[in-house]
């Protein structure tokens, strides 16, 4: 019987063919998860965990596209959104790569 730790779908099974001519199952390590990176500059983002048995909370940060933008990303679209909001720019005006949060804030 094999072990409780691999009988999970998370471990590949493989079939070996071992020097005696059997042939044997074996499992593969769990997969480690990537590194997180903001999605507009590809900067790797600080303080975001990727260890898969931590708990969400501690995963990602709880503010506003915490573990998608960077800090300082996130205070080039905030300023965007409140001058868009003010009148003072137009959507046209604002970079193409911040137009799509600039966006999701306005709907808010």
């Amino acid at each position: 019987m094999t072990k409780p730790m691999n009988r999970s779908n998370s471990r590949r099974k493989k079939y070996v063919r071992t020097p005696g001519g059997e042939t044997k199952e074996t499992y593969s390590k769990r997969k480690k998860t990537k590194k997180h990176y903001s999605a507009i500059s590809h900067v790797r983002l600080k303080g975001v965990s990727s260890d898969s048995k931590a708990a969400r909370s501690t995963r990602t940060p709880s503010r506003m596209y915490g573990g998608h933008l960077s800090p300082d990303e996130l205070k080039i679209v905030l300023k965007y959104a409140n001058r868009v909001e003010l009148g003072m720019l137009k959507m046209d005006d604002v970079e193409i790569r911040y137009r799509k949060y600039v966006k999701q804030m306005l709907k808010e």
